[in-house]
């Protein structure tokens, strides 16, 4: 840049293209900026946990795939449905609270229908049995 050019912000031969610098007149200041010295964006802020978590990660494991498992096996043992049921009750308050992941709420459902309708047909079974024994007397 020759020394009559006006002190101002210009391109610099060299430079990277879309950026300048400052000429105040008789040498370059400072480093090459985005042309219109607009500085870079800011990063973003950091992210806020949610609530029940701890930088992220929830407070409480899941006992989803528990609770869908005991209600399967009450399929075999009735004893373990109305566990699982209960389980999965626990579970998706857990998840409807935010102290457990909500990608899990779906094994929890279906942990909860399954145990429910294990128990009522084993209440079924039960009504069934003693009306069977109380009319053949």
């Amino acid at each position: 840049m020759s020394d009559s050019a006006t002190p101002g912000w210009y391109h610099a031969e060299g430079d990277p293209i879309n950026t300048e610098r400052y000429w105040d007149g008789s040498a370059w200041t400072d480093g090459p900026r985005p042309v219109g010295g607009f500085p870079a964006a800011p990063p973003a802020p950091p992210m806020v946990p949610m609530a029940g978590t701890y930088a992220g990660v929830y407070v409480e494991a899941s006992q989803a795939t528990t609770a869908l498992v005991l209600s399967i096996l009450g399929f075999f043992c009735c004893i373990t449905a109305p566990i699982g049921a209960f389980v999965a009750y626990r579970e998706k308050e857990a998840i409807d609270g935010g102290r457990r992941d909500p990608a899990n709420r779906g094994t929890a459902v279906a942990a909860l229908v399954i145990g429910v309708a294990l128990c009522a047909l084993i209440a079924l079974g039960v009504v069934i049995t003693v009306a069977a024994i109380a009319f053949s007397s």
